[in-house]
């Protein structure tokens, strides 16, 4: 039974890891644009650059990230206040769901990739940098899934009170039934994995996919979140604007973590620098081999004989995990 769990555990990191390749390929392709078809062509061809190019470099650096996340909470609460007028049950809904999914689980996701919250509450927090980094994740998101729970347990209550079906019909209760349920699923198994890592007894990586399935999570929730609003609010301009600010929430969070690493892995000398959040910004040389027939693309590099990362897309690929394990790494 314990041999059949850990290979249902290794079917779903790989089957997650590979959703997330495929993702960030498309943001990559979405970005650079190269005309080439053949080997001559490629040759001569230049890249090019696609308008989102300029727009994933504001989302990648600290200040536009934090712009992009209070500017689309605001627009959401005054589109919101807009339409109902009023601090009622069903209103309730939508803004405990904004300040969930638009403030706080951005941060806590990035908290591995982007030190920005890390160097401002470092002064007054204790213990190393990477405890500190995983109390800044965990709180976070710990904020964002009490934000969302309320907001559910208000719109519950509005139903309720209207006499209405409290069972999911639309896809936008659907999804946010599944994706409530994987915020559970992810609590557990982070405090789990949380555990294990801060147990002296215990050796080696657990719960891999947690990292996986939180970015599978985030791409539902923002979906979860656009699909209430296309029912919430009435079609116009502002509307549209909106639903934009909150795409553009989605990608600021992936920009940031295609942009932030703590393990850089130079494709040509298969070298391995040190974690940015290592106590001794130093580890073991890990073992690098290259899987050219992978199902995962080419040039796949295989970690601790365990982990794999394409080089496809122009040499830099994504990122695995959640950043707290020691041999997550990023195509550079």
């Amino acid at each position: 039974a314990a041999k059949m769990l850990a290979n249902a555990e290794i079917f779903l990191t790989e089957r997650l890891r590979q959703y997330s390749q495929r993702r960030n390929s498309l943001i990559y392709q979405a970005v650079d644009k190269s005309d080439s078809t053949t080997s001559q062509q490629q040759a001569h061809s230049t890249a090019q650059t696609s308008y989102l190019s300029p727009i994933i470099q504001v989302l990648q650096s600290t200040t536009g990230f934090y712009c992009v996340l209070v500017f689309s909470t605001i627009i959401v609460l005054i589109s919101i206040f807009s339409t109902t007028r009023s601090l009622t049950l069903f209103s309730l809904h939508p803004i405990c769901m904004s300040f969930g999914v638009l403030l706080c689980l951005p941060q806590g996701i990035i908290a591995y990739r982007n030190n920005s919250l890390l160097d401002t509450l470092s002064p007054i927090m204790q213990h190393n940098k990477r405890t500190k980094v995983r109390s800044i994740h965990q709180t976070l998101q710990i904020m964002g899934a009490i934000f969302m729970f309320l907001g559910f347990l208000f719109v519950l209550s509005h139903n309720i009170e209207l006499k209405l079906s409290v069972l999911p019909e639309s896809i936008h209760s659907i999804l946010g039934t599944v994706s409530l349920v994987l915020i559970i699923i992810q609590i557990i198994v982070g405090h789990d994995k949380l555990e294990h890592l801060e147990s002296s007894k215990k050796k080696g990586v657990t719960r891999r996919w947690h990292g996986e399935l939180g970015l599978l999570l985030w791409d539902m929730l923002c979906v979860t979140l656009v699909s209430g609003l296309a029912s919430f609010l009435s079609l116009s301009f502002t509307h549209l604007l909106i639903e934009s600010s909150v795409l553009l929430v989605w990608l600021a969070v992936h920009a940031q973590m295609l942009h932030h690493s703590p393990v850089a892995v130079q494709v040509r000398q298969l070298q391995l620098h040190s974690d940015s959040f290592a106590d001794d910004d130093e580890f073991d040389p890990l073992e690098l081999s290259v899987d050219h027939s992978s199902s995962l693309g080419p040039d796949t590099v295989v970690v601790n004989n365990s982990s794999t990362i394409s080089a496809a897309t122009g040499g830099h690929y994504g990122y695995g995990g959640d950043g707290d394990d020691e041999d997550d790494a990023h195509f550079v």
